[in-house]
């Protein structure tokens, strides 16, 4: 019985030794292709080294390395005669624009390699999500928001009809995205005439160079002020690069996909300073397709029949277990990177994002510099968007929408009127202490609407009345025209009573 046993130990240790030996020496290989400035080499080295290689993810024994297809100086065709010159490829990781990851789509195909597509651009997400590619985005996009040419103009009207249905009036203008914003012609004067026509409510869609060069002109066009509120689509832009070009106050959103919420070891494994500003959502979902694609390697490794990546370009040979790696892929649900959760959508063909979050600038006080923090979250699935800003007891998405002065001195300009306004004091910069209804009601404002003051006498004494020939008015008017200040003039402020009808009128004017 003993030697029975001893045996069957024997025959399964045998056997146990012959499946590891047999796929000890694996050597899997991917290519990750990028367009220049969108990934940081030193990113794609770490993901590979802490989170696949080092990490129980791959059978022990086995190595999964990479090449990296840089498109800086060629096209998309050279990048590809570049993959197709790589031996032994068992997967495709693409990050760019839309034309890049469509090349890189037809090779995936042509060579049965499974590729996850990481774009940089709106790409229609029907075109691209096919055949062996996943689309693991940076934020949960509407299909087809940037399809080719021949169709911008269809999306276009279908985005305004959308908007129009739901009681929304919209105008739309389109960038040329082959050139940089900053050199169109026209894009100031499209930006005025927001100016004119009180839109105030702005949705971009834009490459990341696009976005920051749009936004910047838009401060120079004056329509970043406070009551305009814009709502960026993340193509792959950072709260650095939205904080570049957004002034104190304004009320600018990124919307993208959620990163994470707590520095825990797997997240600081890859980004060692992960509470930096310059941390972007595609980085986060770069790391997670690199471990997705290791996952399907190694749960594909026991298979019955799998064989390395044995595909050719010339001659044209498919790699024949890539359909059973991509299957693998689609089987992806709910698994933890330790950092999120990565799920298989099988109706959008993505790697679902768990949620869209908001990030929006934010001035605690009205001199403080501006940060992004974390305001909002839309859960796709359901469509609820939960406002995670309060103040004052407000939920706010945009939490530099006005709700007051945020402790700004403000230089509010009266004359005296006795007994409404009584001047106690004049000093030398004609700022002055005074008593009066004046005082009583600039102070419940103060309270109310969190500003300091400092009261000022005008120059000539007047309130303000028309000058023949001239657009300045005398008085407060004029100086709050003028921008005249011992800082400047904010408020021109008066207090009129009327006996007859025993009543009381205010008149403020801020700027």
């Amino acid at each position: 019985m003993k030697q029975h046993l001893s045996t069957k130990l024997l025959n399964l240790l045998s056997l146990i030794w012959t499946l590891t030996e047999s796929t000890s020496a694996l050597g899997l290989k991917v290519a990750i292709i990028t367009e220049a400035g969108n990934l940081n080499s030193s990113l794609i080295d770490v993901a590979f080294a802490r989170r696949v290689n080092y990490n129980w993810r791959v059978l022990q024994g086995h190595t999964l390395s990479y090449v990296h297809v840089n498109v800086s100086s060629c096209s998309s065709h050279q990048a590809v005669r570049t993959v197709c010159s790589e031996s032994g490829l068992s997967g495709l990781i693409g990050v760019g624009s839309c034309s890049l990851l469509d090349e890189v789509n037809s090779l995936s195909k042509s060579l049965q390699l499974p590729l996850i597509a990481l774009p940089t651009g709106l790409c229609d997400s029907a075109r691209l999500s096919k055949d062996m590619t996943i689309v693991a985005a940076t934020a949960r996009k509407t299909s087809s928001l940037q399809p080719p040419p021949s169709l911008r103009t269809t999306v276009l009207q279908s985005l305004q009809s959308s908007l129009s249905s739901a009681g929304v009036s919209s105008l739309t203008f389109r960038v040329d995205d082959t050139v940089n914003a900053s050199v169109t012609p026209d894009l100031v004067h499209h930006l005025k005439r927001l100016v004119k026509k009180k839109v105030f409510k702005l949705l971009l869609f834009a490459s990341p160079r696009n976005a920051l060069s749009v936004l910047r002109l838009a401060r120079e066009a004056a329509v970043m002020q406070q009551n305009y509120f814009w709502l960026v689509l993340d193509t792959g832009l950072s709260k650095a690069d939205v904080l570049s070009v957004t002034p104190a106050n304004a009320n600018v959103a990124l919307l993208r996909g959620s990163v994470f919420t707590e520095c825990t070891a797997a997240v600081m494994d890859v980004f060692p300073q992960c509470q930096t500003d310059w941390l972007r959502t595609l980085d986060a979902r770069f790391v997670d397709a690199v471990e997705a694609m290791a996952k399907a390697l190694n749960d594909s490794l026991l298979d019955p029949g799998f064989s390395p990546g044995n595909a050719s370009c010339a001659p044209l040979r498919h790699w024949t277990s890539g359909s059973t790696v991509f299957n693998r892929l689609m089987s992806i649900s709910d698994y933890d990177t330790q950092r999120g959760l990565i799920s298989f959508n099988s109706l959008t063909r993505h790697f679902s994002s768990q949620r869209v979050e908001v990030v929006a600038s934010y001035n605690e006080l009205w001199s403080s510099p501006v940060s992004m923090l974390r305001s909002a979250q839309f859960d796709a699935s359901s469509g609820a968007l939960s406002k995670l800003f309060r103040y004052k007891g407000v939920s706010l998405a945009f939490p530099n929408t006005f709700m007051g002065f945020k402790n700004q001195t403000i230089v509010a300009c009266t004359p005296e009127s006795d007994p409404m306004t009584v001047f106690k004091k004049i000093y030398a910069n004609n700022t002055v202490e005074m008593t009066g209804m004046t005082l009583d009601i600039l102070e419940y404002f103060a309270d109310r609407m969190d500003f300091r003051f400092v009261t000022k006498n005008p120059d000539d004494g007047s309130w303000g009345a028309p000058q023949p020939n001239s657009k300045y008015y005398t008085g407060c008017v004029g100086e709050l025209q003028r921008g005249v200040r011992c800082s400047m003039i904010d408020m021109a402020f008066t207090v009129m009573a009327s006996t007859e009808i025993n009543s009381v009128f205010v008149l403020v004017w801020i700027v």
